[in-house]
């Protein structure tokens, strides 16, 4: 059933388009303190609620700290943590791309042959997403209109949703208890060439692992968003999406049961991240700048201005394990050169750390956390003419940074890690 739009020239185009409109030049010295204070149209926040607004608070004052680690040999790699990787690699055949697993310490394994076609260079998250189920057993993946199951060692592998009348899209998202699995679907108007789509019928679907049914979960007759994947709420009851209505979009949420899905929070575009804190208590989301709320869309707060990096934009961020910082990758220059560096935020005090300091001339695209925080996954290019990436480890402060597949000029692009 259900595509992938993320090959989609369209898409590249507009959220290039996107980036473009802001300027972007990250600031590589100390950025002065100072209040940075934002407001917002009484319409632009509303809670579902009737008479609940957003009301945006002052942002404490943001300092920005340079650490300048040398960079470790990319030859020599070093068991760093128990946690594994999936990621996607054309090092097979060039330009295709197929779904491998790794250890930290370097040992690959091969799971599964995709033969993925990379088309030319986007900086963000446009390719097939494998993802960990909870219990690391499990893997599932959108791929050519299908949703895929596959054992964790690649056994196995099943298309389970497979319909001419709709495709799938994006990132799927697990339950916490790895019983069902998220996704974006749109219904075809003209099946099963599926040039056109409809609102009536698209929305958020899920796969139910035991019982082999798929349901459409939050149907609002309206589109949702492809390039934000579906998040579960903390005790698995539903789910938040982001409608695909330019920047007239709104963060969802539907129910497994009792409620449809229903607007939530207005003000998203459709390209906005969003992540649930790992106590499951907040929101965070960038819409410009660096918001969060508490899991009911009260309290909204901005704790990163673009302005205080020289309005640079947030193509990604991941919330530390502890709850109490922010990874964010942060593109100083999206045309021609197509920087970014990655970043720390201190969600208590916006103090700002930038922890790629040492390689200032690359783009860097964020992963994430390991399970325990101590060590920061990303992604560098390394090879500037083919736009060849390899995986990269670094201590949570910026240390030690280390090059996990060294395979320049072969492109190799993390999706998940587990723990």
């Amino acid at each position: 059933m259900f595509t992938h739009l993320f090959s989609n020239y369209g898409r590249k185009a507009i959220v290039l388009s996107l980036s473009a409109l802001f300027a972007l030049f990250l600031i590589l010295n100390l950025v002065p303190t100072g209040t940075n204070t934002r407001s917002a149209a009484a319409n632009d926040f509303v809670l579902s609620s009737p008479g609940a607004e957003f009301q945006v608070s002052a942002v404490a004052a943001i300092t920005e700290t340079i650490f300048l680690p040398s960079i470790s040999n990319p030859l020599e790699l070093k068991p760093i943590g128990p946690s594994k990787l999936l990621f996607i690699s054309d090092r097979a055949k060039a330009l295709e791309f197929d779904i491998y697993s790794m250890n930290l310490d370097g040992v690959v394994q091969p799971l599964a042959t995709i033969n993925y076609k990379r088309i030319d260079y986007v900086p963000l998250k446009i390719w097939p997403i494998p993802v960990w189920s909870p219990d690391g057993n499990k893997i599932a993946f959108i791929d050519d209109s299908i949703l895929y199951v596959m054992n964790a060692d690649g056994s196995n592998l099943e298309a389970v949703v497979d319909d001419t009348d709709f495709r799938a899209r994006g990132e799927p998202s697990w339950s916490p208890d790895g019983s069902t699995i998220a996704f974006v679907t749109l219904k075809c108007t003209d099946p099963p060439t599926c040039r056109s789509y409809t609102s009536d019928g698209s929305g958020v679907s899920i796969y139910q692992l035991d019982s082999d049914e798929v349901e459409l979960l939050i149907d609002l007759n309206t589109i949702i968003s492809d390039y934000v994947p579906p998040q579960w709420l903390p005790d698995g009851s539903g789910v938040l999406a982001v409608s695909a209505q330019g920047h007239n979009s709104y963060l969802v949420r539907g129910y497994l049961e009792g409620s449809s899905g229903h607007f939530f929070v207005k003000g998203f575009s459709e390209f906005d991240p969003f992540k649930i804190s790992p106590d499951g208590s907040q929101i965070a989301y960038e819409n410009g700048d660096l918001f969060v709320m508490n899991i009911d869309g009260s309290d909204k707060q901005m704790i990163h201005d673009s302005s205080s990096l020289e309005k640079s934009v947030i193509s990604d961020f991941s919330w530390h394990p502890n709850g109490q910082e922010i990874a964010m990758a942060v593109f100083k220059d999206v045309i021609p050169n197509r920087l970014s560096e990655i970043h720390v935020l201190d969600v208590a005090n916006s103090h700002t750390v930038h922890l790629t300091a040492h390689d200032p001339t690359s783009t860097k695209l964020l992963v994430g956390w390991i399970g325990d925080g101590s060590q920061l996954i990303y992604m560098s290019d390394v090879n500037r003419t083919q736009w060849a990436f390899d995986i990269y480890a670094m201590d949570e402060d910026g240390g030690n940074p280390v090059n996990l597949t060294a395979n320049s000029p072969l492109d190799d692009r993390a999706t998940d890690i587990f723990p």
